[in-house]
Parts: C-alpha cells; structure tokens; sequence
C-alpha cells in the first residue's frame, strides 16, 4: 500500500499548522475521541512529495493522506512533515494504522487517488 500525505505552510520556515481553508497536499478530519472508527490496518512504504500531494507508495499502491486536525503540519521551505513532533521528509520509509477513507474524503490537490486516514498517534519511520 502507498500512503500519501500533503500539507503547506506559510514558508517562514515553522512548522505551524496551517490556517482553516488553506490549500493543503493533504486532508483532515476532525480529531476522534478514540481510536474507534480506525480499522486497525497498517499501511507500509516511501514517503513522497509530488509537488502537490504527499503520498505513501507502497507494494498495495499509493495513497493520499488525511490526518485529524492539529495532527501535521507540512512546512513547504524545507519540504517536511511534522506529524505531533515527529519530522519526516520525502523519500523516508514510513508506516501508519489507520484505514481508507469513505469516498467523500479526498485531497484536493490530487482527487483521484485514494485516501489512507491516519490513526492519530500511529505514525513511525522505518
């Protein structure tokens, strides 16, 4: 499976979330109370960044990410994802849990491919 992930920043170099509305390489979803709703499924590959979508490619395919809010935050300068304080970069071997969105769930900046929704806390290098 491939996950992918996509999110901008403000280019000041933080890696503030950004603003409600902004164009993000990534989706979100309000934060769950629990870890109900998650299928327990793990998604395993390469990072990447295709200049508008961050994805996850694997042997399964590709995926686009969607976090719950305040959960990443993609900093455009120095093209890494800060997912609650673990930074990533393109090109890293990543694994999540979490499970495929419903249809509705998409990314904006890549429609057409499906969405892998990010169990919160889930997220690992390696």
């Amino acid at each position: 499976m491939t996950l992918v992930v996509a999110g901008c920043g403000d280019g000041d170099g933080s890696s503030e979330p950004a603003p409600p509305g902004a164009d993000l390489p990534y989706a979100t979803f309000p934060s769950p109370d629990s870890d109900a709703g998650f299928d327990g499924a793990l998604l395993e590959g390469t990072l990447r960044f295709d200049g508008s979508c961050l994805l996850i490619e694997s042997a399964g395919g590709s995926f686009a990410l969607a976090f719950a809010e305040g959960d990443a935050a993609w900093n455009e300068a120095q093209r890494v994802l800060d997912i609650e304080g673990l930074i990533l970069s393109p090109g890293q071997q990543v694994s999540s849990g979490g499970g495929t969105a419903s249809a509705e769930t998409q990314v904006p900046a890549c429609p057409s491919i499906e969405v892998w929704r990010v169990a919160p806390g889930s997220v690992t290098i390696g």
